[in-house]
């Protein structure tokens, strides 16, 4: 499996999304190994955890192609 390419493009504020405002949350238990590659890929990508994990998620329920056309024509 090869990592997500996130562009500075898709960079956002924590609280908003392309699909909206974020109000929900997610707690997922994981181990210390993937938490580390998490926050490491974050660090390399300029994000933090959360916002380098929504966007990973994002990409994988909407699709590469939706996530990267959502980010370029913002609904408003």
């Amino acid at each position: 499996m090869t990592n997500p390419v996130l562009h500075s493009l898709e960079s956002r504020p924590a609280e908003t999304s392309a699909a909206g405002k974020c109000t929900e949350r997610l707690d997922i238990p994981c181990t210390s190994d993937l938490y580390d590659a998490i926050a490491a890929l974050a660090t390399v990508s300029g994000k933090n955890k959360a916002e380098y994990a929504r966007a990973v998620l994002e990409q994988h329920a909407f699709g590469a192609l939706g996530y990267v056309r959502a980010r370029a024509n913002p609904v408003a």
